[in-house]
């Protein structure tokens, strides 16, 4: 039988040529593998890791508790003490006047008692309008005293955030007295039973409500 002829041998340079992009597929595909394991790798101490908890929203503060000292002070004493306002609402008409003093804290400039005598247009019969702090013993009560006179129960309006009100019709013989008098004290019990005094001094009430009435 004829013999099937070999095939020649490759010559050196393909040789080269073949084993160079063998090494190169082998090498790609290694650094693919490895690529794979990395990832893998972080994948997994990312899970392991523990995520941040969420920051807790903060809470709202909480709201200052109305301040009630017991040695109330005007801010500026060279200011008279009581202040005189009057307006009409139409030509013609009778104005209404309100004579007003506020006494503030020292620490703090915050008013801490306000006493207006509203005199309306229409009927000229003058009212105490007390703004007292919150932070009242509701049930004690607010009472006025002027003078050596004796105290005078106000009546109790209602309780906002601004303070509370309390009321009282003024006689002509508590008028009479406010402008003879040099104090009117208003009297009322914090709701941790601390008595609260708040001294309006009636200097120069007299002419004030000369001017308004």
């Amino acid at each position: 039988m004829p013999s099937v002829p070999s095939s020649p041998p490759l010559p050196p340079s393909a040789r080269r040529r073949e084993w160079s992009w063998t090494a190169t597929v082998a090498f790609a595909l290694a650094l693919v593998a490895a690529g794979f394991i990395a990832f893998g790798g972080l994948a997994a101490e990312d899970k392991r890791k523990p995520k941040p908890a969420p920051a807790a929203e903060a809470a709202p503060p909480a709201p200052a508790a109305a301040p009630a000292p017991n040695e109330p002070a005007k801010l500026n004493e060279a200011r008279p003490a009581w202040t005189v306002g009057c307006f009409s609402s139409a030509r013609g008409a009778a104005p209404d006047c309100k004579i007003e003093q506020r006494l503030f804290a020292k620490e703090t400039g915050r008013a801490l008692s306000v006493a207006v005598v509203d005199i309306p247009g229409a009927t000229r019969k003058p009212t105490l309008l007390m703004q007292l702090p919150n932070g009242l013993a509701l049930q004690e009560g607010v009472s006025v005293t002027i003078g050596d006179g004796t105290p005078t129960p106000l009546v109790l309006q209602s309780c906002d955030g601004s303070g509370c009100l309390a009321t009282l019709v003024l006689t002509p013989a508590l008028i009479e007295a406010m402008e003879k008098g040099k104090v009117m004290a208003v009297k009322a019990v914090a709701a941790n039973r601390q008595p609260l005094v708040f001294e309006h001094l009636l200097t120069d009430f007299a002419a004030a409500y000369e001017a308004a009435k």
